[in-house]
């Protein structure tokens, strides 16, 4: 008789085998609902984190997201015939357009490069310049009108909704063409020896660039300082050749260059800050939306991008706040605390903030180039007058209180009084510059950039010498 004790029992091997196909059935979805759980917790925690920031921003920054200073910028733009920077973009569009790309400008660097500024350029350099820049003569008679009583105007922002970055720069990019136009205009009349209309083309670039509210970009805030740029090198061009001037013309110019140094960065900062929150959600949702088939590869990276995108824009803003509180700080101390700055690394929630750090802190480093290049300028014209008024140069900067430059004039890199070194022909205004180091007033050069900032003036014999011939290379006999 077979009784139940004498039945054969089941083998432990299937039951364990059983078992672990359970496991297996089981565990990919323990992975899918852990990793769920992980998403959403990083995602909820860095949505929090970055809704207390905005909150913060709403309290403190009223108006400071990107769609409410789009509407306060446009609601500021004047009606098209006061508008300044529309007639200026007008003007230039009717620049006729080079046969070869660029070569007005080819020409242009070809009579200013290889050379001091107080040389003359060869004869066929300027000949060659004159017939590329004589089609433009109408537009650079309008351009050279632009003065502080030009009414002020603001090109519009075109924005419907979507990515920020598909605004277009290129009415912008025009002001960088009419500030080269003037720049040409004001050598050519220094060239011929009229200092005044020379001076007057000059600051009539910058009061271009001053009569116009430039979109709210960096990108837009470093065409503004190359075009300013433009003037403040055709002044030291118009002086390194032209040895006399009235002291009401030079005073002038002294007086806009100095106000223009305090041309800060900080507003475009505060709606860079608007523009990256809303760009970089926007590109984000956008590619996504593309997408529609995805590798393994792409959802990865889609994953942790996701996952960790509130908490991205959360550490951003932050950056944004160190970055205007040191934008805030007396100007010799803005470059040394952008250096001493260094955004805490938390992985990759950092890692968009800190692609963004460098190019932002650059433009405020520009800022600080631009304000050195400005109060060299403004005390290397007041030395001018110094001269023109007692036939010789001042001993130092300080004997330029009765021309309106304060004594113990700080350069902006080091907090240091600003340099002034006599040389064996002229003078030279200048800033050690962003490497930190005097290079002995090295602000001109015959090719590349000078590694100090200033303003060089040359005694009256030494204006308007020729131009060295280039060095002949000497042939090497091979065997």
């Amino acid at each position: 008789m077979i009784t139940p004790a004498t039945l054969p029992k089941p083998r432990r091997k299937r039951r364990w085998l059983k078992r672990i196909g359970i496991t297996i059935l089981v565990l990919p979805f323990l992975a899918v609902a852990a990793f769920g759980i992980e998403w959403k917790w990083t995602r909820v925690a860095g949505q929090r984190k970055l809704d207390a920031i905005t909150a913060r921003l709403d309290a403190e920054d009223p108006g400071w997201r990107f769609e409410d200073i789009v509407a306060a910028h446009n609601a500021k733009v004047p009606p098209d015939a006061e508008n300044s920077a529309l007639k200026a973009v007008e003007i230039v569009k009717r620049f006729p357009v080079d046969d070869e790309p660029d070569s007005a400008s080819k020409a242009y660097d070809r009579a200013k490069d290889g050379r001091f500024p107080n040389e003359v350029p060869n004869a066929d350099d300027w000949k060659q310049l004159d017939l590329k820049f004589a089609p433009w003569e109408q537009g650079i008679s309008e351009l050279r009108t632009w003065n502080a009583n030009t009414p002020r105007g603001q090109l519009r922002i075109d924005y419907v909704g979507g990515s920020p970055s598909e605004i277009s720069l290129k009415d912008t990019q025009r002001f960088r063409k009419a500030s080269f136009a003037l720049s040409w205009d004001s050598m050519r009349f220094a060239h011929s020896g009229d200092l005044h209309k020379a001076l007057a083309s000059a600051l009539a670039g910058i009061h271009l660039v001053r009569s116009v509210d430039f979109e709210p970009q960096l990108i837009c805030y470093l065409i503004r300082i190359a075009c300013s740029q433009n003037s403040l090198q055709s002044v030291e061009q118009a002086l390194a050749w032209c040895p006399k001037a009235s002291d009401s013309v030079l005073q002038n110019a002294q007086n806009l260059i100095w106000n223009d140094a305090d041309f800060r960065v900080k507003p475009f900062v505060r709606l860079e800050r608007a523009y990256i929150a809303k760009a970089y959600v926007a590109e984000f949702e956008k590619e996504l939306a593309k997408k529609s088939s995805r590798r393994l590869r792409d959802l990865r990276e889609e994953y942790y991008t996701h996952k960790n995108l509130p908490d991205c824009v959360a550490y951003t803003l932050n950056m944004f706040d160190d970055i205007l509180r040191i934008a805030d700080l007396p100007p010799d101390e803005v470059f040394r605390a952008l250096d001493a700055h260094n955004p805490p690394d938390t992985g990759i929630q950092s890692h968009f903030g800190k692609v963004i750090f460098r190019p932002v802190s650059h433009v405020i480093k520009v800022e600080t180039r631009y304000r050195a290049k400005c109060l060299c300028t403004a005390a290397g014209i007041a030395c001018e007058r110094y001269r023109l008024k007692h036939n010789r140069w001042p001993a130092s900067l300080d004997d330029l209180a009765e021309f309106g430059i304060p004594k113990g004039l700080i350069d902006p890199f080091d907090g240091q009084p600003l340099r002034f070194k006599p040389t064996e022909n002229g003078i030279v205004v200048y800033s050690i510059g962003p490497d930190g180091i005097d290079h002995d007033g090295e602000v001109v050069t015959r090719s590349g950039m000078p590694r100090d900032v200033g303003f060089r003036l040359w005694d009256v014999k030494s204006r308007r010498v020729p131009q060295p011939p280039p060095p002949v290379e000497e042939e090497i006999e091979k065997d």
